[in-house]
């Protein structure tokens, strides 16, 4: 499913690169503009999407984890109350 999400990206990048291209070449600067910060925008988009949460930040969010105890030479460690 992950995959169809970045193909939809890829299409779309090119769709808005190709838009922001014919919007330069008739000098159109603000069209251009503004294809262009949609075209950023869907590249932050995929980068967000492969950023994915360490083991460390995914056991801090599992139910019934207290969230940043401190841990050992300054560290923050997650605990759970049962501990």
């Amino acid at each position: 499913m992950v995959h169809v999400g970045f193909a939809v990206l890829a299409v779309l990048m090119l769709l808005t690169t190709a838009r922001a291209f014919v919007a330069i070449r008739r000098r159109q600067i603000p069209v251009h503009q503004a294809w262009m910060t949609r075209f950023h925008a869907l590249v932050f988009t995929a980068v967000t999407f492969r950023a994915r949460p360490g083991p460390a930040v995914t056991a801090c969010l599992t139910p019934g984890v207290a969230p940043l105890a401190p841990g050992p030479r300054g560290s923050s460690t997650c605990t759970s109350p049962n501990a």
